[in-house]
């Protein structure tokens, strides 16, 4: 198992498999541990195809597994099939994750004319909150949006947003709770 180095639900775009292997070709599945009525099983993801390989003493090598996909534990299985070959040598995984900000930057809710956008400096993304840091604020009234998705029909609740000062308690601002109504197509 490779074990998320920060939280569950981040989009994964890669993984890299690390090996000292000259000549290979393996077959690589990977996985999610899931619960299910009969007890934890596997669910599958996605299948690639890693290899290194050496013809007149040139050599090509795919040890990029594209998974561009949500992964919604702490938890990824890969499955290295090595079939009758030696098994493979791995001496290291690294993933590449998708920032989720770039799934806003491609839709954008329209400002009024007189909204004062903020310029976001850090989000800190987890399972049950956001954080959002603006290391420079105007005095006045500031707009940024958040792109929500839902997947699957029902009704709910979008809680209050929170802004406080890092440095100042003296000043604090808490917008209203609403409620999201998703239908289905």
């Amino acid at each position: 198992m490779f074990p998320f180095p920060s939280a569950a639900n981040l989009p994964l775009a890669s993984l890299r498999i690390e090996t000292p292997e000259l000549l290979f070709t393996r077959d690589v599945t990977f996985a999610v541990p899931e619960v299910s009525g009969e007890g934890i099983c596997e669910r599958t993801l996605g299948h690639a195809v890693i290899y290194r390989i050496g013809v007149d003493g040139k050599s090509e090598a795919r040890l990029e597994i594209p998974v561009e996909k949500q992964i919604r534990s702490r938890e990824l299985i890969l499955l290295i099939r090595n079939e009758d070959s030696p098994p493979l040598a791995i001496t290291g995984i690294s993933g590449e994750q998708r920032l989720i900000p770039s799934v806003a930057r491609s839709y954008a809710v329209p400002l009024a004319q007189d909204d004062k956008p903020l310029a976001l400096s850090f989000a800190d993304l987890r399972d049950k909150t956001t954080l959002l840091y603006f290391n420079h604020v105007e005095p006045g009234m500031g707009v940024y949006s958040v792109l929500a998705r839902v997947t699957s029909a029902g009704t709910f609740h979008w809680p209050a947003t929170q802004a406080v000062p890092m440095y100042d308690s003296r000043f604090s601002g808490v917008s209203a709770a609403s409620e999201v109504h998703a239908i289905g197509e």
